[in-house]
């Protein structure tokens, strides 16, 4: 059965972590799409890319290009469930083994 992708940010609701190729699949397609498209810029998306890319957990968004730091509020909030999700989906970059 195909997913349906309604947006950038839908791409993955519906899959279940049990397909790992598809969620794999899903968060590929989502990472390129939002890079071309110079998204990636709001505290969700910057919560999910830094466990992906296992940074520390640093609420902040990206203005123009500059990290800001985020206080404790909405955007932080935002931030905090994009980290949550991606450590629960449990899909980190393979930095390959040494």
């Amino acid at each position: 059965m195909p997913i349906k992708f309604d947006g950038l940010n839908d791409a993955i609701i519906g899959v279940t972590a049990s397909d790992d190729k598809i969620v794999y699949d899903a968060h590929r397609i989502l990472t390129l799409l939002s890079e071309q498209s110079g998204m990636n810029k709001t505290a969700y998306d910057r919560g999910a890319a830094d466990s992906y890319y296992s940074r520390a957990m640093i609420p902040h968004k990206m203005v123009d290009g500059e990290q800001v730091l985020l206080e404790r509020g909405q955007e932080w909030d935002e931030y905090m469930e994009g980290y949550e999700w991606n450590e629960e989906l449990g899909n980190f970059k393979d930095w390959g083994t040494p």
